[in-house]
């Protein structure tokens, strides 16, 4: 996976001079979280023996006083030099790279990286359930979210407009920020929204709002996939006979019937994830509500979580190009080998990797496809991965068959030749 990125270039009788960024792991770099990118200098028209006899600056976004950036020299000729550049975390902006090469003859190579902004998110809400009488303390950590220095520059509300009292700050800094704050009053039960700012936009997590002294939680079969269909046991109390109680999942009714009456247990039959696939954040994950309501309009609820399928995050070519080396999105349940047409690709494919290529699952998150003799796969063609992939756990949906785009390695084995 590329970031794209701003470079000069100059002309000599071998070639334009141009520098590239590829990420090393991921999409992106993102604000303060450490990154490795890959700089490969195309013509440079000098050489180097070492790192050493270059030197690396980082301007245009603030630098932590440690750990320092650091770079290593992967290969140098006078076609190509590529360096690895291993970056601390940085705030988001746009940051600047300069490699220079002091001694004599000398020369500068710079080229700016985009650092993004992470998304806040609240990763932890403790309890997210509460009376509608309010007064429940209720602890809140989000992600990303801009540092403050006191409880008086966050925003905490109930729904949009429900403001939450004694907010407590527990800490805040680049990563995350911490705080207790008491829940208010609300009108109305069931199933609202924690809202929290400053950001842009506001944070929110699902929150129930239930009527006093009911409870409910999920005890076996909490996760499955976004197809729906899969069975979730919950545990009610506070609520009389459950076999009088009636449940709700996104706004409407879902089956459910009593397992036993006498120890408040329910067997609820959970619905597809509206949007499918498509409701999937970074994580992987979406969690539901289930709404759980008695005839006398009390409600409480439990809380199921939708796991997506692993998906294929990128493809790329091993250095000696000799290999592939397909990542996905979430440890898969899949392990061995095969051979890769019909086995771990659709089959058809023979005529790109090769009569005979081996797949083989190097780990729960990568695939390798070895090619065979006769390959004529090259950077920019896809190879279609066979469905039919769970995540380790089992609880998600089987894949779908998924199209990848294969790259270039992010640092080529330079052809070697002996004379003898």
């Amino acid at each position: 996976s590329s970031s794209s990125s701003s470079s000069s270039s100059s002309s000599s009788s071998k070639g334009t001079t141009s520098i590239s960024i590829l990420v090393s792991g991921a999409s992106e770099c993102r604000a303060f979280v450490a990154c490795s990118v890959v700089v490969t200098v195309a013509y440079p028209g000098v050489t180097v023996a070492a790192a050493s006899d270059l030197t690396l600056q980082v301007t245009g976004v603030s630098l932590p006083s440690s750990p320092a950036p650091a770079h290593s020299l992967a290969h140098s000729t006078a076609e190509s030099l590529s360096l690895t550049v291993d970056l601390p975390p940085l705030p988001a902006g746009t940051a600047t790279l300069t490699l220079t090469k002091p001694a004599t003859p000398t020369a500068e190579f710079a080229s700016t990286l985009t650092v993004h902004s992470q998304i806040t998110t609240i990763t932890s809400l403790e309890p997210s359930v509460a009376t509608s009488a309010g007064g429940t303390i209720v602890t809140v950590t989000a992600a990303f979210l801009p540092k403050v220095s006191s409880a008086s520059e966050l925003s905490v509300s109930l729904g949009p407009s429900n403001p939450f009292g004694s907010v407590t700050l527990l800490w805040s800094d680049d990563l995350s920020t911490s705080f207790t704050a008491v829940t208010p009053a609300a009108s109305s039960t069931g199933l609202s929204f924690v809202s929290v700012s400053p950001s842009s936009p506001p944070a929110n997590a699902t929150f129930m709002v239930s009527t006093q002294g009911a409870t409910a939680a999920c005890q076996s079969g909490c996760r499955g996939g976004a197809s729906g269909g899969w069975q979730a046991t919950v545990s009610v109390d506070g609520m009389g006979s459950v076999a009088a109680l009636t449940t709700r999942m996104f706004g409407s009714a879902v089956p459910s019937s009593a397992v036993s009456v006498a120890d408040g247990t329910l067997r609820v039959t959970v619905p597809s994830l509206p949007g499918g696939e498509a409701s999937f954040g970074e994580g992987g994950e979406f969690e539901a509500a289930v709404e759980v309501q008695n005839p006398q309009g009390s409600v409480t609820a439990a809380t199921v979580t939708f796991v997506r399928a692993p998906a294929a995050a990128s493809a790329v070519f091993g250095g000696s190009g000799g290999k592939v080396l397909v990542t996905f999105s979430s440890p898969t349940a899949s392990k061995g080998n095969a051979v890769c047409d019909g086995g771990g690709l659709v089959q058809g494919q023979t005529a790109l990797v090769g009569a005979g290529a081996v797949c083989a699952w190097e780990s729960s998150e990568v695939l390798t496809v070895q090619l065979a003799s006769g390959a004529t796969l090259v950077p920019g063609n896809s190879l279609t991965i066979k469905g039919g992939l769970k995540t380790q756990d089992g609880a998600s949906d089987a894949s779908p068959d998924q199209t990848v785009s294969v790259a270039a390695p992010a640092v080529p084995a330079l052809p070697t030749f002996t004379l003898s």
